[in-house]
């Protein structure tokens, strides 16, 4: 069985994989519903922004945009980074608050 900090890495890799596919959503055809992908692709928002901005420092453009592709090439990862962050700093938060009450985490 895998620890805490394993489950912590797959589920920050589930979601940011999760979050670009959503991006790709709207182009499946209408098989898939569009406000359901929109929904989806609000998580990997933060990504996407960041994406924008390394594009525009890379490739010199002023308007921040790209091919679709490139900008998930470049936030997949970064939105992992950040899930797994955020799963660390939270999984810190609630020892420090269990601490308080005398138990631990396992």
């Amino acid at each position: 069985m895998p620890g805490n900090a394993e489950i912590i890495l797959i589920l920050a890799a589930l979601l940011s994989c999760i979050a670009s596919a959503a991006y790709a959503c709207p182009g499946s055809g209408h098989s898939v519903s569009y406000s359901f992908c929109r929904q989806v692709a609000i998580v990997g928002v933060p990504g996407i922004l960041i994406a924008a901005v390394v594009s525009m420092a890379l490739l010199g453009g002023a308007h921040g945009g790209g091919p679709i592709g490139m900008l998930l090439v470049i936030a997949t990862p970064i939105n992992f980074l950040l899930y797994a962050g955020l799963g660390i700093a939270a999984r810190a938060v609630w020892g420090l608050l269990n601490k308080r009450d005398g138990s631990a985490i396992p």
